[in-house]
């Protein structure tokens, strides 16, 4: 399609470029892009990309029972770089998460990135001006006792709306 860009890094630009060109042709590799320089790391069952602007988390321990400040430290503290975003799927199927606590740097939580959480009771985030919440962010979190957001503006994908264990009015 030519909406389609694919993001490679700048170092690696010209053998994505030879290896792609033959399978897709001169008219859909003019959207291979130079990226930013991006790194893929891996420590003590997390997986991160780390990019100019910070980490995005990819995928975290299924085992990890809370995700808060004190491990989000522990990981700024090995990179050197702020943990900015969840990445869809990051913490799918985690059956052990109980609580999450999102610092101030983290903006945008992906698709699905809590999906199947099934002791997921509690979630808060501490970004400030805003935070993006992509669709199904929280699908079959049925446990969920409580969500709060401290940011001034939150964006919910398409009008996507967590369930709770419990209506309060």
């Amino acid at each position: 399609s030519d909406n389609v860009k694919v993001y490679v890094p700048k170092n690696q630009y010209e053998q994505y470029y030879n290896e792609w060109k033959e399978d897709l042709g001169d008219q859909y590799t003019q959207n291979i892009l130079q990226g930013e320089d991006i790194e893929k790391m891996e420590d003590q069952g997390f997986t991160y990309l780390k990019k100019n602007e910070g980490l995005v988390l990819l995928k975290a321990p299924n085992d990890l029972v809370e995700f808060n400040a004190d491990t989000i430290q522990s990981i700024e503290q090995k990179t050197g770089s702020k943990v900015i975003e969840i990445d869809g799927s990051a913490f799918k199927d985690n059956s052990s998460l109980e609580f999450v606590e999102l610092p101030e740097s983290i903006k945008k939580i992906g698709i699905e990135a809590f999906k199947d959480c099934i002791s997921l009771a509690g979630f808060v985030s501490y970004s400030k001006d805003t935070i993006e919440v992509e669709e199904d962010a929280f699908i079959n979190d049925n446990y969920l006792d409580y969500m709060a957001f401290s940011a001034k503006e939150a964006n919910f994908e398409n009008d996507y709306n967590p369930a709770f264990a419990y209506d309060y009015y």
